[in-house]
């Protein structure tokens, strides 16, 4: 089920905003997945359109957005000549930003699978210049065990941890300044410009969701390198390493690649060995050892289909020398 709600306050609706207990939108949106886009946050106006004429109506911001970025297939924002419901967000997010307007769309989902909800009739040669290539960290989370437990918990409660996962990534994500690319089901990929904010998310993201007695834990991901980026969605090697570090990726743990290593070292997020730290205070005469943020430990290489000889590397946060 998709909802596409166009009123004012219309971000109230989705789970955790403040508003009448007596709606009970669990019970009126049950189902196997749901997807809802609404044109503003909790306490925001939903403007009209600027004619009100009633012979010729036009219609609201959000909903003429909508609207133009399906008929025109701009919507679809990897071109493949699908509109996903994460493309149609996506989209009008960023129209309604860059024309200004007092309204931040929102977005709750709760999908197993990729929902499409229009054809684009979009090929690839349609937006030759809108690419994009930057250096980007691009991190995969998922939950751990997540077949086995949509056979062990109800419907409601698996719900509630999806929901649970993908509010926590987000808001952990915009705190360090990222860009959370994709939320479906119990995956979401982000992006940030600094290895170090991809790592704190990553590691931050594994210890909350292990407070939760529900959540066998995640495995995580993070590639550093270049990208190509259009529209909010990013393309490329470095992405495709990334979700596979996820896959090989021990429960509870987060596996970084060579180039996100070396740039951790480079920025002095971490020290390439564990003992550089003393090394670097013997020649400064110094007592105390730098600090560093996170620990790095490379691991076996191993060959990655479709990506050669790999050397994965663990993160972790680096232990207080203090106790």
């Amino acid at each position: 089920m998709v909802v596409l709600l166009d009123c004012c306050y219309s971000g109230a609706f989705l789970r955790g905003a403040k508003g009448e207990t007596a709606v009970h939108i669990t019970e009126e949106l049950s189902g196997r997945g749901r997807a809802i886009i609404t044109a503003t946050n909790r306490t925001e106006y939903a403007w009209e359109g600027e004619q009100l004429n009633k012979l010729d109506p036009e219609p609201s911001c959000f909903t003429g957005v909508v609207v133009e970025g399906l008929r025109s297939g701009k919507a679809d924002g990897n071109r493949d000549g699908l509109v996903s419901v994460q493309d149609l967000y996506d989209y009008v997010y960023e129209r309604m930003v860059d024309a200004h307007r007092k309204q931040t769309p929102q977005f709750s989902v709760r999908l197993e699978h990729q929902v499409v909800v229009a054809r684009s009739g979009i090929t690839a040669t349609a937006f030759p210049k809108e690419l994009a290539d930057r250096r980007l960290a691009v991190g995969f989370a998922d939950i751990a065990d997540f077949t086995r437990l949509t056979r062990e918990l109800e419907e409601e409660e698996l719900g509630e941890l999806v929901e649970t996962f993908q509010i926590t990534a987000a808001d952990l994500v915009a705190a360090q300044g990222g860009r959370l690319i994709n939320a479906l089901g119990n995956e979401v990929r982000y992006a940030t410009d600094d290895v170090a904010a991809a790592a704190e998310i990553a590691l931050r993201l594994i210890k909350t969701m292990g407070n939760y007695e529900s959540t066998p834990g995640l495995h995580v991901g993070i590639a550093f390198g270049k990208v190509t980026t259009r529209r909010g969605h990013v393309f490329g090697t470095t992405v495709s390493l990334a979700s596979r570090l996820r896959s090989i990726a021990p429960k509870g743990a987060a596996l970084v690649d060579s180039a996100f290593a070396e740039e951790a070292i480079r920025t002095g997020a971490a020290p390439a060995y564990e003992a550089e730290a003393a090394e670097a205070a013997a020649e400064k005469g110094s007592e105390e050892p730098p600090t560093y943020r996170f620990a790095l430990q490379p691991m076996w290489q191993r060959p990655l289909s479709g990506l050669g000889v790999v050397e994965p590397w663990s993160i972790t946060r680096q232990a207080n020398p203090c106790g």
